[in-house]
C-alpha cells in the first residue's frame, strides 16, 4: 500500500516543521521544501525517527523554474502529492512578530506572498 504524500513548503522550521511532523504521525511521506538545505535534513532525521518516509527539495517558491523542477522531482519519485502545505515565508531575523518588523521587510512580504502562492497552487499535478 502507498502511503498518502504531503508536500510541505517552508518546512525546515517553525510551524512548517510542527506541520511536517504532525502529518508524519498522521502516515504520511513528507516533502521537506524550503530553500535551508540543512535545516531540511535535520526535519527530515526527526520524521524518519519517528519512521516516516522523507525527501528533502531545496525550493525557492519565488522562483517559477525551481517550483516547476521541485514538483516534476517529486512526481518522478513520489508519483503522486495528495496534500500540499503552502507555508512558505520570510522574516528578517527568523522571528514572525509583526510588532517589530522593519518596514523594509514588511514591504516584501506581500511581493513574496504574491509570487509564492502561484508558485505552489498553480501547478498543476
Amino acid at each position: 500500500m502507498f502511503n498518502r504524500v504531503a508536500f510541505v513548503t517552508g518546512a525546515s522550521r517553525g510551524i512548517g516543521r510542527s506541520i511536517a511532523l504532525t502529518l508524519c504521525r498522521a502516515g504520511f511521506d513528507i516533502v521537506v521544501a524550503s530553500p535551508e538545505i540543512e535545516n531540511n535534513e535535520t526535519v527530515a532525521e526527526e520524521i524518519r525517527a519517528c519512521s516516516g518516509e522523507a525527501m528533502t527539495l531545496n525550493l525557492d517558491v519565488t522562483s517559477q523554474e525551481s517550483v516547476k523542477a521541485g514538483f516534476a522531482k517529486v512526481l518522478a519519485d513520489k508519483t503522486r502529492i495528495d496534500v500540499l502545505v503552502n507555508n512558505a515565508g520570510i522574516t528578517r531575523d527568523g522571528l514572525a512578530a509583526v510588532s517589530y518588523t522593519h518596514l523594509d521587510v514588511y514591504k516584501r512580504q506581500p511581493s513574496y506572498r504574491i509570487k509564492a502562492l502561484p508558485g505552489g497552487a498553480n501547478f498543476r499535478v
